[in-house]
């Protein structure tokens, strides 16, 4: 195998350390501060069909206004 200028081989420390990065590197979104918690929820037909009619989104927007309720109905 003829040596490479541009690509010298690694040394032990160099493979040792890229293994430590492979493993530490995460996929997907970062985390958040406040995750999101799937539940199952049983709506009025015509509550959903209107938040649904107003386009994609309509989940955040159903969340949207349950956090004004939060907000406007404090003690």
């Amino acid at each position: 195998m003829a040596y490479d200028q541009d690509n010298p081989p690694w040394t032990r420390a160099q493979i040792t350390r890229g293994r430590r990065l492979a493993v530490q590197k995460r996929r997907g979104r970062p985390p958040v501060a406040h995750p999101k918690v799937r539940v199952t929820m049983r709506l009025d037909e015509r509550v959903l069909a209107w938040f649904r009619s107003k386009g994609d989104g309509y989940q955040t927007r159903i969340n949207d206004a349950l956090q004004e309720y939060i907000v406007t109905h404090k003690r």
